[in-house]
């Protein structure tokens, strides 16, 4: 599956969570322009000589440059595990601007800590425990060419700090985006439950109990068991739905005068939501069972007292 797919919150709706791989590019551009900001701001300080603040400038030239380069990769042909492939360029930049900022001391080190956020934020959790071990092979391999093992003492402990964060970001993630896809979700159930009750009954001919157990199908995708009864309602008195497990329950269709029949629903775990909605439904049936009861009496009556 490419990161085009998305996830939705059920079939037909809309993405509910943009191209991963795409807003990861993105998220990287501005870390990109962020940090060569600080960069040109204060290598001077921390660079021997002119020749070194020129390697920084130089550095931070061809990290804007690749940035802009991974920006026009089309990720919605790749598989999502290329994604991790991204996080190569900042952490190349990153490495090398340690090496001619003092090593294992240089305070650019901490540039690994909002990377490792953002991919935790946008890709998985595999990929949120990969990139600390790749910043840290890269890591050791510039210690091994620069200074010595030594130089990465200060990074092995902060590096578990910021891999922490990147578990955090990852959880983060998973929470705002199953909060949005659930949104999303009842967003969509809503508009359809307008729509089914703006249409329900606009068939005279049709039986309304019909038309109800079919729309309670459609939208709680539950098998519908429909009893018909008519008799007179009991007064002042209000139909709750019945619940006699967490996949079955039963809704009254009523109206105000006389009580026509009953849904029983079963299948998937049916919320409190569920219920609701399936209660709007019966209350709208029984009022147009109500007023199709009344024009038939009408009609009864205006016909007696003609042929009278």
């Amino acid at each position: 599956m490419g990161f085009g797919s998305g996830q939705v919150a059920f079939v037909g709706d809309l993405p509910a969570t943009p191209d991963r791989a795409r807003a990861l590019s993105w998220s990287l551009a501005v870390l990109a322009i962020a940090s060569c900001g600080v960069v040109l701001t204060t290598s001077s300080q921390l660079v021997n000589g002119t020749s070194g603040d020129a390697t920084a400038t130089a550095l931070c030239l061809a990290y804007l440059l690749t940035t802009a380069v991974t920006l026009m990769i089309p990720w919605a042909r790749f598989d999502e595990s290329w994604a991790i492939g991204a996080v190569a360029v900042p952490i190349v930049f990153t490495a090398s601007l340690v090496a001619i900022t003092g090593g294992g001391s240089s305070p650019y080190a901490a540039l690994y800590a909002p990377l490792l956020v953002i991919v935790g934020w946008h890709l998985s959790l595999r990929d949120a425990l990969v990139a600390p071990v790749i910043v840290a092979a890269t890591e050791l391999w510039r210690a091994g060419l620069a200074s010595g093992p030594g130089s990465v003492a200060q990074l092995a402990i902060s590096l578990p700090l910021y891999a922490a964060l990147a578990v955090l970001a990852w959880l983060a993630a998973r929470y705002v985006r199953g909060t949005l896809i659930e949104l999303r979700h009842e967003q969509v159930r809503f508009a359809t439950l307008v729509d089914t009750m703006r249409t329900l009954g606009a068939e005279p001919e049709r039986d309304i109990l019909d038309e109800l157990r079919e729309a309670l199908r459609r939208m709680l995708q539950a098998d519908v068991q429909r009893i018909d009864f008519d008799i007179a309602a009991p007064p002042e008195r209000t139909f709750e739905p019945g619940r006699t497990s967490a996949t079955t329950a039963s809704v009254v269709v009523a109206g105000q005068t006389h009580l026509y029949g009953v849904m029983r629903l079963s299948g998937p775990l049916l919320s409190s939501h569920d219920l609701r909605i399936a209660t709007l439904l019966a209350d709208e049936a029984g009022r147009i069972a109500d007023a199709r009861r009344s024009a038939g009496t009408g009609a009864r009556r205006e016909g007696s007292s003609t042929s009278g």
